[in-house]
C-alpha cells in the first residue's frame, strides 16, 4: 500500500493548478504522516510514511488516526491529496484538519468536536462541532479527495467528492493558528495514502 506522490494535482479544476516538480518537489518531500502522532492499536503505517493501513476493527468509542508531521502554517495555502486505497463498509472514515491534535485513539465524537473534517456518510462538514446532516457516501475506495487548506482567508475546501459537489467550512482564526492534517479508518484492511501536499 506505500506510493510515490504525485507532483501534478490531476482531476482539479481546469488544469491551473498543475505544479512545476523543479519549484515544489522539496516541499512535497517534506509532508509524510508522524509515526509518533499515529494510532498502532488500530493502524500501521507504510516505511515511506506516506500510507496508512488499518489492521484491527474499531468502534464509536475509538478508532485509529494518523496525523500529518509537518503543520499548515497561518497565512499561507496548502493542497493534500488522500486516495481511497481499500475502505471495507461504509462510515465513520474521516478527512481533515484540527488545530490541537486529538488522541490518536480517540473515538467519533472527540473526532467532531476537535476538528474540521469531511465524514463519509454525512452531508455537512464538521466544524470542532458535529454536522447533523447525514448523507449518502462521499467517497469510495480508488477515488481521491483533494483538500485545500487556505490560512490566509481561512476556508478548508474539499473537492473530487462522489456528488461532483465542493464542500467549503470556515475555519477560525483565534490561537492555535497552525493547523494539522489528519485520517482516521474504522474498519480493519482499509487503506489511505497521501499522494500530494504542497504549499499553493
Amino acid at each position: 500500500f506505500g506510493s510515490q506522490m504525485s507532483l501534478v494535482a490531476d482531476d482539479v479544476g481546469d488544469g491551473s493548478d498543475t505544479l512545476d516538480s523543479s519549484n515544489q518537489s522539496s516541499k512535497v518531500a517534506d509532508f509524510v504522516f508522524d509515526p509518533s502522532l499515529t494510532s498502532t492499536r488500530f493502524l500501521h503505517l507504510s516505511d515511506d510514511r506516506l500510507s496508512v493501513h488499518c489492521h484491527s476493527n474499531a468502534g464509536r468509542a475509538a478508532q485509529g488516526s494518523a496525523f500529518l508531521q509537518q503543520p499548515f502554517l497561518l497565512g499561507r495555502r496548502y493542497r493534500f491529496m488522500i486516495r481511497i486505497d481499500a475502505k471495507p463498509g461504509r462510515m465513520c472514515y474521516f478527512i481533515g484538519v484540527t488545530r490541537l491534535r486529538f488522541d490518536v485513539d480517540a473515538g467519533q465524537a472527540a473526532i467532531r468536536q476537535h476538528s474540521f473534517s469531511l465524514e463519509n456518510l454525512v452531508a455537512g462538514l464538521h466544524a470542532e462541532r458535529a454536522s447533523s446532516s447525514g448523507g449518502l457516501p462521499c467517497f469510495h475506495a480508488g477515488s481521491t479527495v483533494t483538500v485545500d487548506i487556505d490560512l490566509v482567508a481561512f476556508t478548508l475546501t474539499f473537492q473530487g467528492l462522489a456528488d461532483g459537489v465542493p464542500r467549503q467550512v470556515k475555519l477560525k482564526r483565534d490561537a492555535p493558528e497552525n493547523y494539522y492534517g489528519f485520517v482516521s479508518l474504522y474498519n480493519r484492511e482499509a487503506a489511505f495514502s497521501l499522494v500530494h501536499c504542497c504549499e499553493i
